[in-house]
């Protein structure tokens, strides 16, 4: 199976790399039974876990020579060719913590993500089968979501990032949109579930689901 080779972008500065399907399967797999203990599973979901559990070994997506062709470091006067303000790599529960708690937050900002790529549908089947819902999704997993950067909001930084992206066959999107709190205002992170089209709200009290 072909590792998943896509990559977001959100204006006010934020671009995603999704994940490749190694990555994705092995943080599942900390919560999903590992080979030869699926007891008490169906006979269907046995089967299914068998074979994702044999796909782990699709060979990983790397971003690094894209990004460091990004900030210049390849170019003669080492000039960025997109100013990038922020790189997060994306984990189990990093929308919470990384994006979130260490960057956002402590800055007054707020970012809502409305336009990530679908989670892989080994994901699906796993929040079925477990009985999550989106918020339990968000916290444990990335979902699908591989890496995001920050980048200016203006639409030739957002268009230069996509067109470079292209050139290393890794495919770029804007995501969502960074903004600046009012006064009085608490931050907030807001996603717009793939799972089930729920809102995903996390606020420096935690987490909660919107319809």
């Amino acid at each position: 199976m072909a590792p998943i080779r896509k990559l977001f972008v959100c204006p006010l500065g934020i671009i995603f790399f999704p994940t490749n399907l190694n990555r994705a399967l092995h943080g599942l797999f900390v919560i999903i039974p590992r080979k030869g203990e699926f007891r008490g599973m169906d006979g269907e979901m046995t089967n299914r876990c068998e074979t994702w559990y044999g796909r782990r070994s699709t060979f990983s997506m790397f971003y690094d020579e894209l990004l460091v062709s990004m900030n210049g470091w390849f170019s003669e006067n080492y000039q960025p060719i997109v100013k990038m303000h922020a790189i997060i790599h994306l984990t189990g529960g990093s929308f919470e913590g990384k994006f979130a708690r260490d960057i956002l937050f402590p800055r007054g900002l707020s970012a809502e993500l409305t336009n990530l790529w679908d989670p892989p549908e080994v994901m699906k089947e796993c929040k079925e089968w477990r009985g999550m819902t989106d918020e339990e999704c968000h916290t444990i997993w990335s979902c699908g979501q591989g890496m995001l950067v920050v980048v200016d909001s203006d639409g030739v930084a957002k268009v230069k990032f996509i067109a470079l992206a292209k050139e290393f066959g890794i495919e770029a999107r804007v995501c969502g949109l960074i903004t600046k709190n009012k006064p009085g205002k608490a931050p907030t992170l807001e996603i717009l579930s793939r799972f089930t089209g729920n809102t995903i709200l996390f606020n420096a009290h935690g987490s909660q689901n919107t319809a």
